[in-house]
């Protein structure tokens, strides 16, 4: 099924399957710890970073691919990343990344 997505949307997956195994390895079943949500460190939330900024940089990025991206950001990131609020978001552009998915 990978094989059959877009680039961009094969990016996206990548980053969703990710979240989804630093999940699984969370407490109670696991000793994983929460990714900081900082800017400037390695971790799933500078990933995010680095894939915003290319889906709203390059002309690559089709309206629902930035839509796609969004959405699974939300669903994801606030599982493995701490703290995750308002600031978060502000900080990964998600609101710009869906204004530029419509």
């Amino acid at each position: 099924a990978l094989a059959a997505m877009s680039p961009q949307g094969q990016l996206i997956e990548s980053l969703s399957q990710k979240c989804d195994d630093w999940m699984r390895h969370m407490p109670p079943h696991g000793n994983y710890k929460w990714q900081e949500s900082k800017i400037g460190k390695a971790g799933l939330f500078q990933e995010a970073h680095t894939l915003i900024k290319q889906a709203l940089s390059s002309s690559e990025w089709q309206a629902t691919d930035k839509q796609a991206l969004a959405d699974m950001l939300e669903a994801c990131l606030p599982q493995v990343v701490a703290p995750w609020g308002k600031d978060e978001r502000k900080l990964l552009k998600l609101s710009a990344l869906r204004e530029a998915g419509k």
